[in-house]
């Protein structure tokens, strides 16, 4: 008989609430001609990049809770359901499945996810896997194999068919900390540094944000008609709203930025020192990287448009005035704590 092949991919943050009916599909196509086998021998894989997922262990003890018996087997003969978790632009891809014995694939699943971690990726393959190995699992609860005389029908069709539930955070807290290369903001390029506190629900986020540059300066000297020395030094300190959309690695975002501008100026003869309103406005990129359940990298670049143009005078003579837009790339990391678990 000739057995249908199912092919596709999926992506999160939906994954939980569409995998019941992909792994229908799956389901489907392992009732064909394999309805009396709940046997399979198992091929796992983590591929570079994604060692952080979860090991050949975890996904057959899930597996043996879902089904209640063990259908890992290492005889011949038997049917082979291939895992394979890579990394993707991201986060990670898991991929699903299910040959004969002679190597031909009855079914397949490619399920895409934006997390950190491969939790959620697992448990949804755990689904899949278990309804493709075994239908009954989704039809009338676990099959007891046949060794142990009789088949255990005590759970019904509609509480097998209930939601899938996960612990995937859709609300979230996360805590930043970067350093910068800034332009246009100072009489000079200058390093700096921000701090930010963000609140999420994927894809959008909220970010308040800390920022102070070191201090850097512009100096003249002049030697007629008697050495002298001039120059203006300014440090930016501030905060920055940001707000974000993400979409796989990257995320796009508006930055306001108000704050103050210190400066000093003077000479030998003279030295005063001020401090001016700052503001500057414009967009956000940045590429993000997860390194761990969560924990992350990110690099920044941003282009502001400077909204108030300040002039900085030593002794009646302009020596610096704000440009008309200042940047700065950089490089960070973050924390993200779950605030909220979703319940499908």
């Amino acid at each position: 008989m000739h057995t249908p092949k199912t092919r596709g991919r999926v992506s999160v943050p939906t994954l939980f609430r569409t995998s019941f009916a992909l792994c229908t599909t799956l389901a489907l196509v392992a009732q064909t001609g394999h309805a009396a086998e709940s046997r399979v021998r198992l091929a796992y894989a983590r591929k570079p990049g994604a060692e952080v997922c979860q090991d050949e262990s975890s996904f057959r003890t899930q597996l043996t809770a879902k089904l209640g018996y063990e259908a890992i087997t290492t005889e011949e003969g038997t049917r082979v359901l291939r895992v394979t978790f890579t990394r993707r632009a991201g986060g990670f891809r898991g991929l699903l499945e299910l040959r004969d014995a002679a190597g031909k694939i009855l079914g397949s699943r490619s399920l895409d996810s934006n997390e950190r971690d491969c939790r959620e990726l697992l448990s949804a393959l755990v689904v899949a896997a278990a309804i493709s190995v075994d239908p009954s699992s989704i039809a009338g609860g676990p099959r007891v194999p046949r060794d142990q005389g009789k088949t255990d029908r005590t759970r019904n069709a509609a509480s097998d068919a209930e939601p899938i539930r996960t612990n995937r955070a859709t609300t979230y807290i996360a805590v930043d900390a970067a350093i910068l290369l800034a332009l246009g903001t100072e009489p000079g390029p200058t390093v700096g540094g921000t701090l930010g506190v963000a609140l999420g629900r994927h894809p959008w986020s909220l970010k308040g944000e800390l920022r102070l540059d070191a201090s850097t300066s512009t100096k003249t000297i002049s030697t007629s008609p008697t050495p002298r020395f001039s120059g203006i030094s300014g440090t930016l300190f501030g905060g920055t709203v940001v707000p974000c959309y993400q979409t796989g690695f990257l995320r796009g975002c508006a930055a306001l930025l108000l704050g103050g501008l210190s400066l000093t100026g003077g000479s030998t003869t003279s030295l005063t020192s001020t401090t001016r309103f700052f503001a500057a406005a414009g967009p956000r990129v940045e590429a993000a990287l997860p390194i761990g359940r969560a924990a992350g990298l990110f690099l920044r670049a941003e282009l502001l448009i400077n909204l108030i143009r300040t002039d900085a005078f030593v002794d009646g003579v302009s020596m610096w005035h704000v440009p008309p837009v200042s940047g700065s790339i950089g490089i960070g990391g973050d924390l993200q704590f779950a605030l909220k678990d979703a319940t499908r």
